[in-house]
C-alpha cells in the first residue's frame, strides 16, 4: 500500500474497469465538487491533497504503451473518480493545446490518456469505451449514447470543458494541469487474488467509507467466499453484471436503494423493522457462521435470475410507450404507476410475475385480476381516502413472501386486499361520496387528473375498440392547463353564462366533477360562452369540431346547452360511472379482523 498521484499513476500501469463493476455513473454535482475542490488546492497552494483510494487487481495481461509494456491491471474499487479525473484532465490538456500550439500539451495527452482512439483505462464495454475514448481524443462523441453511463461521460467531459469556456489564462490551466497530475494522492491497493477484494473492502466499510448497499453486500458477498473457500467470486462477480446491467438498461440508478430494500423483503424477511441495509446482511449471513454465511449465494442467485428482470420490467411500464409486454399488462400497470404508490406493490408484483411467467403457476387472469384489485386499493385508499403510502405495506410484504413461498394462493390474497380496501373506505361511504357534488371541491388534484384520465380510456375503448390510448400523455397533463371549467371561474359581464347562472348555483357547481374536463389547452377556451366553446360558432377551436379528447366530444354531442341542469346530470352520471369503474367486491370484514399497522413503518 502506497501513496501515488494520478501521474505515477498513469505511467507505468494500463487499465481495465471489469464489466461486473457499476457503470460511470458521476452526475454533474459529482464534477462541480471535484472542481471547486482543485481550485481551493490552487487558491490555498497545497502541496498535495489524499483523494481516496484505488483497488487494483493483478490481471495476466500485458498492453503495449508509448514504448513499453504496461502491466494490465482492473480498477476494483476508485474507477469512477479515476474515470472523471481523465476527462478533466484531457479537458485541459485540449485547451492548452488549443491555445499555445504546444506540442508537449498533445504529447502529455498521449502519454497519460489516449493514443489514435486508444486509452490507458478501458471501459467495460465496447460502446461505452468508444464514447470514453471519442471523448478524451476529439472532446466530441461522435455516435448516439446507448446507455445513460454514456451520456454521463458526455456530461462530466462538457462540465469541465465549460469551466474553461472564456480561459485565456495559461497559468491558470496550467496550475490545474499541475494539481490534477502530481498534487492529488491514493492509497493504492495491490491484489494478486480477486477474492482478496472483498477482505479489503470489508476493511473499508468498517471505517466509514461511502459505498452503497448494493456495493457493500457484493463486496461482503466476496469477503464471504474468500473467508470460507467457497470459489464463489467469478459467480459472485457474473451476477452483479447481471443486476448492474439490467439497472443501466432501465435508467433506474435511482432506485437501487429500493431495488434491494424490496428484493430483501420478498425473499429473506417481509417485517419492514429487519430491513437494516448493510448491517442486515451481516446478521443474517454471519461470516463466523459458515453455514449461514454461505447463504447469501441463495440470495445473490435469486435476485440475479429472478428479481432483477421482473423489478425493471416493472418499472418499464411507467413509460406508455413501452410496449414489449402483454397489453392488459400494461394496461394496468400503467395505471398503477399513475397512482404514484408502486414501491409498495412492488414484492407482490414480483412475486406475481415470477409465477405467471416463469413458474406458469398463476394464469393470466389471475394475474390481471390481482393487478385491477391493486388500482382499485390505490384508488379507493390513496387518492379518494388519502390515506399515507405506507397503509397496509406491511401485509402487501407479507403477501409477497407467502405468495413467492406458495404458501398461499392469488385468489386468497385478492380476497386478503379487497377486504382492506372496505375498511380503510367502505363502500357506503365510497357511494355517499361519488353522489356528493361537494366531494371534488376538497379533494387533491391528483385524484381528479387520474379520474378524468381514466374517462378518457373509458370513453376511448367503448364498444369493440381496444387499446385506445388518449391524445394527451399522463405526463402532460398539468391542473392549471389540461383541466377546463366548462361553467367558468370567471365569466364575462353580459355573457350568456350570466342569464343562464345564479351565484348560489355558481358556488355550488363550479368545482364539481360535472363541470370539469380533461382538455389539451384551457387557455384556449378562456371564459367563451358555451354556443363558443362547443363549436356553435366559427371559432377554430372548440369541443366538437377540433378537439383529440373523447369526453369534450361528448360534451359537445350531448348538450345543446350548459346550465346547472346539465353540470348536475352530468355529476350524477360521473358519479355512476365512478362507483362502478372502482366498486370492490363487497366482502365481510371477519368479525374479530384486526391489522397490525405498526408493520406500516415510513419508508426509508
Amino acid at each position: 500500500m502506497e501513496l501515488e498521484s494520478i501521474k505515477e499513476l498513469l505511467s507505468a500501469k494500463a487499465f481495465v474497469i471489469p464489466e461486473y463493476q457499476r457503470p460511470y455513473s458521476w452526475e454533474i454535482s459529482h464534477c462541480k465538487d471535484l472542481f471547486e475542490d482543485i481550485e481551493t488546492l490552487i487558491k490555498n497552494d497545497f502541496s498535495e491533497h489524499y483523494t481516496g483510494t484505488v483497488v487494483l487487481g493483478k490481471t495476466e495481461d500485458k498492453r503495449p504503451w508509448g514504448g513499453k509494456n504496461h502491466q494490465v491491471w482492473e480498477i476494483i474499487d476508485g474507477q469512477q473518480r479515476i474515470t472523471t479525473i481523465s476527462l478533466y484532465l484531457a479537458v485541459v490538456l485540449h485547451k492548452l493545446h488549443d491555445i499555445t500550439k504546444d506540442k508537449e500539451y498533445k504529447s502529455r495527452l498521449e502519454e497519460y490518456l489516449v493514443l489514435n482512439f486508444d486509452t490507458i483505462i478501458r471501459m467495460q464495454d465496447d460502446m461505452t469505451q468508444t464514447c470514453y475514448s471519442s471523448l478524451l481524443e476529439t472532446g466530441q462523441v461522435n455516435i448516439a449514447e446507448s446507455h445513460p453511463s454514456q451520456t454521463r461521460l458526455k456530461e462530466s467531459y462538457n462540465y469541465f470543458k465549460k469551466q474553461f469556456e472564456e480561459e485565456k489564462a495559461i497559468e491558470r490551466l496550467k496550475l490545474h494541469k499541475k494539481v490534477l497530475l502530481e498534487k492529488l494522492k491514493f492509497t493504492q491497493y495491490e491484489l494478486h487474488d480477486a477474492a482478496q477484494a472483498g477482505m479489503i473492502f470489508e476493511l473499508m466499510n468498517n471505517r466509514g467509507k461511502l459505498l452503497t448497499t448494493l456495493e457493500k453486500m457484493k463486496n461482503y458477498a466476496l469477503y464471504i467466499s474468500y473467508q470460507h473457500n467457497s470459489n464463489k467470486g467469478t459467480e459472485i462477480n457474473g451476477a452483479f453484471l447481471t443486476l448492474y446491467k439490467n439497472i443501466e438498461e432501465s435508467n433506474l440508478s435511482n432506485q437501487e436503494e429500493q431495488m434491494i430494500r424490496a428484493s430483501w423483503l420478498l425473499f429473506i424477511d417481509h417485517k419492514v423493522k429487519t430491513w437494516k441495509r448493510y448491517e442486515g446482511f451481516k446478521t443474517q449471513y454471519p461470516l463466523h457462521n459458515q453455514e449461514d454465511a454461505i447463504k447469501i449465494f441463495d440470495y445473490i442467485v435469486f435476485i440475479r435470475d429472478i428479481f432483477i428482470k421482473h423489478y425493471c420490467s416493472i418499472y418499464k411500464f411507467s413509460n406508455p410507450e413501452f410496449t414489449d409486454g402483454n397489453a392488459l399488462e400494461q394496461r394496468w400497470l400503467n395505471a398503477i404507476h399513475r397512482c404514484e404508490n408502486i414501491a409498495t406493490f412492488i414484492p407482490l408484483l414480483v412475486a406475481t410475475r415470477y409465477h405467471f411467467y416463469d413458474t406458469k403457476k398463476i394464469s393470466e387472469e389471475e394475474y390481471i385480476n390481482l393487478l385491477k384489485t391493486l388500482e382499485k386499493f390505490s384508488y379507493r385508499v390513496f387518492l379518494w381516502a388519502e390515506k399515507r403510502s405506507n397503509a397496509y405495506q406491511g401485509k402487501l410484504f407479507e403477501l409477497g413472501h407467502q405468495l413467492l413461498n406458495q404458501q398461499i394462493s392469488i385468489d386468497k390474497i385478492i380476497q386478503e386486499i379487497s377486504v382492506a380496501i372496505n375498511q380503510y373506505w367502505s363502500t357506503q361511504d365510497f357511494q355517499y361520496g361519488c353522489k356528493e357534488m361537494d366531494t371534488w371541491k376538497i379533494y387533491p388534484t391528483r385524484i381528479l387528473r387520474y379520474t378524468l384520465f381514466e374517462y378518457e380510456i373509458y370513453l376511448l375503448n367503448k364498444g369493440n375498440k381496444k387499446n385506445m390510448k388518449p391524445e394527451v400523455l399522463w405526463k402532460n397533463i398539468n391542473i392549471n392547463k389540461s383541466i377546463e371549467h366548462i361553467y367558468p371561474q370567471t365569466p364575462s359581464s353580459g355573457s350568456q353564462w350570466k342569464k343562464d347562472w345564479r351565484k348560489k348555483e355558481d358556488k355550488e357547481l363550479l368545482h364539481t366533477i360535472g363541470n370539469l374536463v380533461l382538455t389539451s389547452d384551457n387557455s384556449s377556451y378562456s371564459n367563451f360562452d358555451y354556443s363558443e366553446k362547443r363549436g356553435d360558432t366559427n371559432k377554430p377551436v372548440s369541443y366538437q369540431s377540433s378537439s383529440a379528447l373523447a369526453q369534450e366530444r361528448e360534451i359537445a354531442s350531448k348538450y345543446p346547452l350548459w346550465t346547472p341542469e346539465q353540470c348536475r346530470q352530468r355529476n350524477e352520471e360521473l358519479g355512476i360511472w365512478i362507483l362502478e369503474r372502482w366498486s370492490s367486491d363487497e366482502i365481510n370484514i371477519p368479525t374479530g379482523y384486526t391489522y397490525d399497522e405498526s408493520e406500516d413503518e415510513e419508508d426509508i
